[in-house]
């Protein structure tokens, strides 16, 4: 607008409409694997329990938050980090449904009639991380899920509540494979385990996934793994987040840009040139 940058990446949604009015400027959007997350330390009580975890998955509105904290920039995630960038994503899976009734029977199976729990968020996880806890705080009061929102100072955020408070916001830009994406945050072990999250298939599917050269058999083995995250794994994804940037338009590309990551895989340097 005032021409002091070419470009600018995590565009605010509420003003990618503004943005795109002007002539000058022209808005990129890209669905990638980005998601938003609220992982819990399967380690702590009650989250040990799958029960309650399950019960958790189900008291989240997924669409009223891509509505509402993404303003339609997104999708509904199913508590796997697999994103419909990657080549194995399985979109065919069935769709874990906000269910309040679902996530009674889950505590109940827990011997629990409600459930009080406390979840760390900030706007440094990511921007709308608080709202979004407000709005599972309200989509969780009818499953019987109390959840005091306990915002934290985005400063140190990184350092001080994710892998330390035992349920917290948290985001992930997600991984150009699934191999490297579960080995990342899911295989049992490894320093950005955000769960502490550990399941024997699992990781035996894992290694299975590295030696498969056929294209199919490795499509079932990935489907199941995303399965088993969906089903048994410490953190909710509740969506997927389109990387959204802005670029002037003194500034050309190939008209094509990456969506791995946000300014054409972070290669804007490289193969955006001025017009």
């Amino acid at each position: 607008m005032t021409s002091q940058v070419d470009a600018i990446n995590r565009v605010d949604f509420k003003s990618v409409k503004l943005l795109d009015a002007y002539i000058n400027i022209d808005i990129i959007e890209v669905t990638g694997n980005m998601h938003n997350t609220f992982p819990m330390l399967v380690g702590n009580a009650p989250y040990n329990d799958v029960n309650v975890r399950r019960a958790l998955k189900y008291a989240v509105n997924r669409q009223e938050m891509v509505d509402k904290i993404l303003l339609g920039h997104g999708a509904v995630g199913n508590d796997h980090p697999i994103g419909p960038a990657n080549q194995y994503f399985a979109s065919d899976l069935e769709q874990t449904e906000y269910d309040p009734d679902k996530a009674k029977f889950y505590l109940k199976e827990a011997g629990l009639s409600s459930l009080d729990v406390n979840l760390s968020v900030s706007d440094g996880a990511f921007a709308g991380a608080v709202d979004a806890g407000q709005l599972y705080q309200n989509s969780g009061a009818a499953a019987g899920v109390n959840i005091n929102i306990v915002q934290e100072p985005a400063d140190g955020y990184w350092s001080n509540v994710w892998l330390k408070k035992p349920w917290c916001a948290c985001y992930w830009s997600g991984r150009a494979t699934e191999d490297w994406m579960f080995s990342t945050a899911y295989e049992s072990g490894v320093p950005w385990n955000d769960t502490g999250w550990e399941n024997e298939r699992f990781q035996s599917l894992l290694m299975q996934g590295r030696a498969e050269l056929d294209t199919g058999l490795r499509g079932e083995i990935y489907r199941e793994m995303q399965a088993i995250c969906r089903d048994e794994g410490g953190t909710v994804v509740p969506m997927y987040q389109n990387y959204v940037d802005a670029k002037s338009n003194r500034v050309e590309h190939s008209g094509q840009t990456g969506n791995l990551w946000m300014l054409d895989n972070l290669r804007s340097c490289k193969r955006w040139w001025s017009a």
